[in-house]
């Protein structure tokens, strides 16, 4: 497993990965924190394109890289539309957290991902998507060429073209560089917004960006996409990003929590508590989710991990109701509930855990800072992924709905502390 904390090794070391997708014109490896590994093209068997991709945060003076957490990593293979791979990751500070959705449409040459960032506190952040220097499997005379009408980042090596695009929030980049891998580490490192481009360069790298932004806790969204193809053009008519997408993600607006509170216990094991209470708009998903069964459900609150796929949870599926149980870490329970109400729908969920260890959702302790309403946010992050091929309504579609949860605490000693939401 990699490490968290980005270094100059990173992007010229390879990782083993999760998982692979391939469709029988590409293989992708993929893991849960959003990075791909290896790519093969077809037509070029046995040939490892590229050895690192993924995408970079920049924030409090430093740059950061994703880690996958273990066992939250599911692959769904099938369906016949999509390949698909869903996974979770943190940051190297756990800070942010990200649930990841990768996926090859048919029987193309292109992945697309959805990453969907959820963060601890509020803060100025850059984000870039990088490819590393191995393109080709080789580290001499790639070359490369960014496309500014489609915002496309190309390497080319032998007649083999790979692409790399990405949107922030539907946005298009702001920068980009193709240059030699110390240029391009000191340009993420820097969070530099110079527009910079070299051809045919031994080691090449490459990366695209955004304008720093600051962030009051709303999830953040990047669509990805890795192309190849035996040409540029070919490239270029694959690089849009298609509205019609698997992958659904509610707008922030609709989002609703109606309650959040703990309370932890730093001296005595698993007496924590928790309750969560939200309601999301899910009109514009038409019929999709009027019938709850045939889903996987996950619900994650920073390191704490409720509930995953596959872990037996499921304890009553009805049509507008899901109830999901476990004894593991805590007395677990979450409700899923289909409402109509003046016109829309809404999906309701309530989560509580008792006798638990909820540090990983807080990330206090006992050597946290004693005082009153001290700020605090929790990373939400409830994800239902129809699982059933044979579901035409929803088999094969993700659901990530995602919030920071802005929190008061109080603590006055290394005993315990209790939080709720702010109003």
């Amino acid at each position: 497993m990699k490490k968290i904390i980005i270094t100059l090794s990173l992007l010229i070391t390879g990782f083993a990965f999760s998982a692979s997708l391939n469709n029988g014109n590409i293989t992708i490896e993929v893991d849960g924190d959003g990075d791909v590994g290896l790519v093969e093209y077809d037509p070029v068997p046995g040939t490892n394109h590229v050895s690192l991709v993924g995408v970079n945060l920049h924030y409090d003076s430093s740059l950061h890289d994703m880690d996958y957490i273990l066992g939250v990593e599911k692959l769904y293979n099938n369906f016949a539309q999509r390949k698909m791979f869903t996974g979770y990751g943190r940051d190297s500070s756990s800070n942010f957290y990200v649930y990841t959705v990768s996926y090859i449409e048919g029987s193309n040459s292109n992945l697309d991902q959805t990453l969907v960032y959820t963060m601890r506190k509020d803060t100025q952040l850059k984000m870039s998507y990088t490819v590393d220097s191995r393109v080709m499997q080789t580290e001499t005379n790639d070359i490369g060429s960014f496309n500014i009408a489609n915002q496309t980042l190309m390497f080319e090596q032998d007649s083999i073209f790979l692409g790399f695009a990405a949107r922030l929030n539907d946005a298009k980049t702001t920068s980009h560089i193709y240059s030699g891998l110390d240029t391009v580490l000191n340009w993420l490192q820097t969070a530099s917004s110079t527009i910079i481009e070299e051809l045919n360069l031994e080691n090449a790298a490459g990366a695209v960006a955004w304008n720093a932004s600051s962030f009051d806790g709303t999830p953040q969204i990047v669509r990805t996409k890795l192309m190849v193809a035996s040409s540029d053009p070919e490239i270029q008519a694959m690089s849009s990003f298609s509205a019609n997408t698997p992958v659904n993600v509610p707008d922030n607006t609709k989002i609703e929590i109606k309650k959040a509170k703990f309370s932890q216990r730093f001296n005595k094991a698993n007496k924590d508590k928790i309750t969560i209470k939200g309601s999301v708009n899910i009109s514009e998903y038409g019929t999709d989710l009027d019938n709850l069964g045939n889903l996987d459900v996950s619900f994650m609150i920073g390191d704490y991990i409720a509930f995953v796929p596959d872990d037996g949870s499921e304890d009553k599926v009805k049509t507008k109701k899901l109830v999901l149980k476990l004894d593991n870490n805590g007395k677990k329970k979450l409700t899923l509930k289909t409402k109509n109400k003046k016109g829309n729908k809404y999906l309701d969920f309530t989560f509580n855990s008792s006798k638990s260890d909820i540090s990983g959702a807080t990330m206090l302790t006992d050597t946290s800072p004693n005082g009153k309403n001290l700020a605090i946010m929790l990373p939400v992050t409830l994800v239902l992924t129809g699982n059933n091929s044979q579901d035409t309504e929803k088999g094969g579609q993700v659901w990530i709905i995602p919030s920071s949860i802005s929190l008061t605490y109080n603590k006055k000693n290394e005993k315990k502390a209790k939080g709720k939401q702010v109003k």
